[in-house]
């Protein structure tokens, strides 16, 4: 058993036409850390790419970070650099199609496992964290990749447990509660500070996958320094947006 910790996220693409049935990770992101030396050891980023459009979606979020509707999406053909691409929320794939997309969603799912298994190898890792990780755990078991499932932890689901919430909490929620950000060079909360390494800096953004590994180690780091102060912190926290909602509510 090793003892470095790994903090994954992935955003995923869909394909254009499929109505969200088909997808695959168009981009992984992990931050490695070892809890002996209090040091990032490494950050990795790996994109896959297919000559296909594929629908990237986010939450839209108003500035407490509370998600408004709609959804926003971005098409792109990731392959080929083709971006801004026009969204057709009519466009459906023919039957015939689908045998082939997913084919090559699963080519996808086959590359995710052979390198997630030579990052476990390569960093020895102990534990692996997600955040929201029901896709992601789907897909890490879809790729095969063959690390014991205890030893993936979701921080959204311990939060939600600590909390005694119905929901679950959004990332953006629960870095905006926490103070938790992205600068150009460090990665930084109320009581933790940690300096990136030199070929990632500037390049860690809230929503791309290298960004978001991020903001899951410094919310891990927060809950375990103390996970009362970090009730404390969401307990204000929804105490604002409900105040921020009366204001709204009342013009």
């Amino acid at each position: 058993m090793g003892d470095k910790l790994a903090f994954l996220d992935m955003e995923f693409g869909h394909i254009h036409g499929t109505k969200k049935l088909i997808y695959f990770p168009i981009e992984l992101g992990i931050v490695v850390y070892d809890p002996d030396d209090d040091t990032i050891v490494e950050t990795i980023s790996k994109h896959f790419s297919k000559d296909i459009e594929v629908e990237k979606w986010r939450n839209n979020t108003n500035e407490m970070m509370m998600t408004v509707q709609p959804s926003l999406v971005e098409v792109a053909n990731l392959h080929r650099k083709h971006y801004n691409i026009e969204y057709n929320k009519n466009r459906m794939v023919e039957m015939e199609e689908i045998p082939g997309l997913l084919n090559l969603a699963g080519s996808v799912y086959d590359e995710l496992g052979v390198f997630l298994q030579s990052v476990a190898s390569k960093y020895d890792i102990r534990h692996c964290f997600v955040y929201g990780g029901k896709t992601d755990l789907l897909c890490i078991r879809r790729s095969g990749y063959q690390g014991d499932k205890s030893i993936i932890i979701d921080v959204q689901d311990t939060i939600k447990r600590m909390m005694k919430m119905d929901k679950r909490l959004s990332l953006d929620r629960t870095c905006f509660a926490l103070n938790v950000q992205l600068k150009s060079d460090e990665i930084a909360s109320e009581h933790f500070q940690y300096e990136l390494p030199a070929n990632k800096k500037g390049k860690l953004k809230a929503h791309n996958a290298i960004g978001d590994a991020g903001r899951i180690f410094l919310a891990y780091k927060e809950l375990e320094r103390s996970d009362k102060d970090v009730k404390n912190k969401i307990r204000k926290y929804f105490r604002q947006c409900r105040k921020y909602t009366e204001q709204q509510n009342n013009g």
